[in-house]
């Protein structure tokens, strides 16, 4: 289930409405900083790794919590758009609900993460819809298939960087749907997706330059 997969988008499809959320990747640095006040059971579970945290419907997070079983079934698929850009997805699914981290391959601290994973490890946090209520999880997707990702993986100038986030809105929209990536439980189609994206640090700097050009024309 979690076999790292190349699919080709096959034209633009309109979006369903599913939630959609901002992901938060942190190295294990980040994560000793950021847990340095919690239990000692959350700081030794979480030492030495990266974590992707994001966001679950309530009703996705229900079913997550209610399961016995916190070892759910997760797969690391790649896709590239048909401008060539390339994205991994690391999807988890309870019951019919499915949630998808979107990540972008070209971003400096994405590229960092996954070369990382052949030697340091991974966990998940997924919160109940942006409140305090979050579950906190193994990763099970092996390093070999993140090696196979990170063979695709090459460096990016800015201006390549910049060009490659106009296929966000395109990649977010695809992901979003339920069938775009098949169920991993044989059971349960998928009819339920969220979908959280961790976003390049170069379309801030973009942000920030229009934030710029519009404030400097005050008066």
């Amino acid at each position: 289930m979690n076999q790292p997969n190349q699919t080709y988008f096959d034209g633009f499809q309109a979006a369903m409405e599913m939630p959609y959320y901002v992901a938060r990747l942190m190295s294990p640095p980040e994560v000793v900083q950021a847990t340095q006040r919690h239990p000692a059971p959350v700081r030794s579970f979480t030492k030495g790794k990266w974590s992707l945290c994001g966001d679950v419907s309530t009703t996705m997070y229900r079913a997550m919590e209610s399961s016995e079983d916190k070892c759910f079934p997760t797969r690391l698929t790649c896709m590239t758009t048909p401008k060539g850009v390339d994205f991994a997805v690391i999807s988890h699914q309870a019951g019919h609900f499915q949630h998808r981290f979107l990540l972008p391959l070209f971003d400096g601290s994405v590229q960092s993460f996954i070369a990382a994973q052949e030697r340091e490890g991974l966990m998940f946090m997924l919160a109940n819809d942006g409140s305090s209520e979050s579950l906190l999880f193994a990763n099970i997707v092996s390093k070999a298939c993140f090696q196979r990702v990170a063979k695709r993986l090459h460096p990016f100038t800015t201006d390549e960087q910049r060009q490659a986030t106009t296929e966000m809105g395109l990649v977010s929209d695809e992901v979003r749907q339920p069938n775009r990536i098949p169920s991993l439980l044989a059971d349960f189609p998928v009819r339920d997706v969220s979908v959280s994206v961790v976003m390049p640090a170069v379309m801030s700097e973009v942000v920030d330059a229009l934030y710029d050009r519009l404030f400097s024309n005050l008066h």
